[in-house]
């Protein structure tokens, strides 16, 4: 008769752990708290800078800028050698890499999405765009926007929109985020709860939207629950609306992205803020405190990104280093229960697994790149949606 020890039982579980448990048991605080943040990443700036970020603190997790795809591709298969583990690359491609990157193709906005006859153009849309952020190394693109344009003077969202109807704008993210999946890059609605309704640009300034919770449900909510279970990721907006929460915006609100998000809606999927270095919280907020209550608000990323040169130097040389021991503070003081970090981590590193960046996190740089990028497909489709077939 054999004897189950406690030890060998343990083993026996062992077998049964994928990547992310396992390697999850490896990392220190130190490099725990690295896969929270995303940071900018372009050939164009001081590779000594992101380095820095990968061999001091241990970052996770990068948001690709302005640059060439036959640079990119080399510079991020380098920062993939560079780093202990698997970095995640995202990137801003909402109408396809032409919104970053150069010489390369653009989709029409989402506004003329909203009104193409032919509504399988989307999927097919959303399926080219996910293909072309794999080619140059994105794996989540911060897509489909899903707020409504129900606001005439609203400058930041506008054209991004797929309109004012909250049941259309449903449908068509739903077809985008279907079609990136058949192109292998995650998803990510945004900006939760909704950005549409307000014409304060959260670049600058931090909007308040006054909205009832009645009127939320049946417009601004609408996409994003309909969406729920389809999509990777759920991007939070830097807004106030008061009757959610009256103390603080949606991206530093536990009673938004914990309470409602995740424990009311059932929410699985990453979530991430929008960029943490944007007025509508620096003006109010310092580096740490930001960083913190982003944390304890319920995100899993913690996102600072910028395309100018002296911005994204101050980030990695200032902002990021301060907010990493914001962080790091937080658990010695017990501000951060270890138990939640701990949560955070593994579902990254799981993200990480399922993507399959454990096995290959390096990405091909064929010599016909800009003839793949540009093939006489890509662009018929891209014509037949500016025609409204």
């Amino acid at each position: 008769m054999n004897v189950l020890t406690e030890a060998s039982i343990l083993c026996e579980s062992d077998r049964y752990e994928g990547w992310a448990e396992k390697i999850f048991k490896t990392l220190t605080v130190e490099e725990k708290i690295g896969q929270l943040f995303i940071v900018p990443a372009c050939p164009k700036f001081s590779s000594e800078m992101i380095e820095k970020m990968l061999d001091v603190y241990h970052i996770g997790a990068l948001i690709l800028k302005q640059a060439h795809p036959k640079e990119q591709i080399p510079f991020l298969n380098a920062l993939q050698k560079r780093s202990k583990l698997p970095l995640l690359c995202t990137g801003d491609a909402e109408w396809g890499l032409g919104m970053r990157m150069q010489e390369t193709l653009s989709f029409p906005r989402n506004e003329i999405m909203g009104k193409v006859k032919d509504q399988s153009l989307l999927f097919s849309s959303g399926k080219e765009i996910g293909r072309q952020c794999r080619i140059v190394g994105i794996h989540l693109n911060f897509a489909p926007v899903v707020d409504i344009n129900n606001h005439p003077n609203n400058t930041v969202i506008g054209n991004r929109s797929f309109g004012s109807d909250p049941e259309k704008v449903s449908r068509c993210a739903s077809l985008i985020i279907q079609g990136m999946r058949a192109g292998k890059v995650l998803s990510c609605l945004k900006h939760f709860p909704g950005h549409g309704d307000t014409d304060v640009d959260s670049h600058k300034g931090l909007p308040t939207i006054l909205h009832s919770r009645k009127h939320l449900e049946q417009v601004e909510f609408l996409p994003f629950k309909e969406n729920l279970e389809s999509a990777d990721a759920i991007m939070t907006g830097h807004l106030m609306l008061p009757v959610l929460d009256k103390n603080f915006p949606a991206s530093l609100s536990k009673l938004i992205v914990t309470d409602l998000l995740q424990k009311e809606w059932g929410f699985k999927g990453l979530i991430i803020t929008d960029a943490l270095n944007m007025k509508a919280l620096t003006q109010n907020y310092s580096v740490e405190e930001i960083a913190l209550k982003a944390f304890l608000a319920g995100h899993d990323l913690l996102l600072y990104g910028s395309h100018r040169y002296d911005d994204v130097k101050n980030l990695l040389e200032n902002a990021i280093p301060l907010a990493y021991k914001s962080i790091q503070n937080g658990i010695i003081n017990g501000e951060i229960d270890s138990d939640l970090l701990d949560a955070r981590v593994l579902k990254i590193l799981q993200v990480k697994e399922r993507l399959g960046l454990h096995k290959d996190r390096f990405n091909p740089n064929p010599e016909n790149l800009m003839e793949v990028l540009h093939s006489k497909e890509v662009i018929n489709l891209i014509e037949k949606i500016k025609n409204g077939s």
